[in-house]
């Protein structure tokens, strides 16, 4: 999270919102080189590289940018049916008032970044 601000943020306000719930803790799977490379050698690859890759999303403003995660990221669904629809609303509205503190209304750029590895069997 720390290279994804945004996302970061994000976490910390679910975190902030609903105390106890262990939202976007630790590291995530994979998503360091060395353990993405040691993970296929394992595997039985070899001459295994592994290169980051970014994808970026610019949205006109962060609303529009939440309403985007809101649907489409896959831990925020899965936090969404947990909770149903009316709290997920009432939750909606509070991260998105932390996010507009926090960057602005303006437009924001989200970038994520991904290992990709291959390798030969």
């Amino acid at each position: 999270m720390d290279r994804t601000p945004i996302m970061g943020a994000l976490f910390s306000a679910i975190r902030a919102e609903l105390p106890g719930l262990p939202f976007g803790e630790g590291e995530a799977p994979l998503g360091d080189a060395g353990e993405f490379r040691a993970e296929m050698e394992a595997a039985g690859f070899r001459d295994v590289s592994v290169r980051e890759v970014e994808h970026a999303w610019e949205a006109a403003s962060i609303e529009e940018l939440w309403g985007s995660m809101r649907r489409s990221n896959a831990p925020l669904v899965l936090l969404r049916d947990k909770l149903g629809e009316a709290r997920w609303d009432e939750l909606g509205k509070a991260l998105l008032g932390r996010l507009q503190a926090r960057f602005g209304e303006g437009p924001q750029r989200l970038g994520m970044v991904a290992n990709l590895g291959a390798g030969t069997r």
